[in-house]
């Protein structure tokens, strides 16, 4: 993972939370490198969705914990995407790690200045509170990430990777798709175990996966989430 060259475009106010006009990110480094979801099946019956719905809804209210994991581009539209990781969900059995992940449109929180600032000054403030208490997310202590971002922009990435945080962690937030990952560390393998994609009213549509182990990218989101987990589990 190579976030290398990030122009940050912002303006911040105090009073009110705080505000970002003109915002633009540009990632050349974060790449959505290869997770093949072509040719699955749609499981289409409305009832089977309800059901996978309501169980979504009761185990993410039961102690789901989002933090950030990387910021990529959508190839669908270009747009800008933060990819999450459930830190209670991280399960190590022997050489295996399992954990779930979900994807959120960074443009929300762009634009929560104007379609809710009640929630952007929450959300801002809870950032400022957590990093002035000495929070730093674990994503920005990877080595990875220390050695690619300037340090002119390394804090406020960490500001902005908290925000994405507390974005995710709001109940209401909706997710793009979430998606249960097994790594192989020891041969350096991934795969996709279940994804759920959710339309834009929040209606869940499950794919059928086949489950086939394919080798991590050097530079793709699982080898940040390896990096990641090895650090978090030393």
């Amino acid at each position: 993972m190579r976030p290398v060259g990030l122009p940050w475009s912002y303006t911040m106010q105090a009073k009110g939370g705080f505000e970002m006009n003109n915002f633009r990110l540009s990632l050349r480094g974060f790449q959505y490198s290869g997770i093949a979801l072509h040719s699955v099946l749609k499981i289409k019956l409305y009832a089977i969705k309800i059901i996978l719905f309501i169980v979504l809804v009761s185990t993410e209210s039961f102690g789901s914990d989002w933090k950030c994991l990387t910021l990529m581009t959508n190839p669908v539209d270009g747009s800008f995407i933060a990819s999450c990781y459930d830190e209670d969900s991280i399960v190590w059995n022997g050489n295996i790690i399992r954990y779930w992940s979900k994807s959120v449109s960074f443009e929300v929180l762009a634009e929560l200045p104007t379609n809710d600032p009640k929630t952007s000054k929450y959300i801002a403030e809870t950032a400022i509170k957590l990093i002035n208490s000495g929070y730093v997310p674990n994503v920005m202590k990877t080595k990875s990430i220390k050695l690619s971002i300037p340090v002119a922009i390394f804090d406020k990435f960490i500001y902005y990777t908290t925000m994405i945080e507390q974005l995710a962690n709001l109940e209401r937030t909706k997710a793009i798709d979430k998606s249960c990952f097994e790594i192989n560390v020891n041969e350096q393998l991934f795969r996709l175990v279940s994804v759920i994609e959710f339309s834009s009213q929040g209606m869940p549509n499950p794919r059928t996966i086949n489950g086939e182990w394919k080798s991590i990218h050097p530079d793709s989101q699982i080898s940040s989430a390896l990096e990641l987990f090895k650090m978090i589990k030393k």
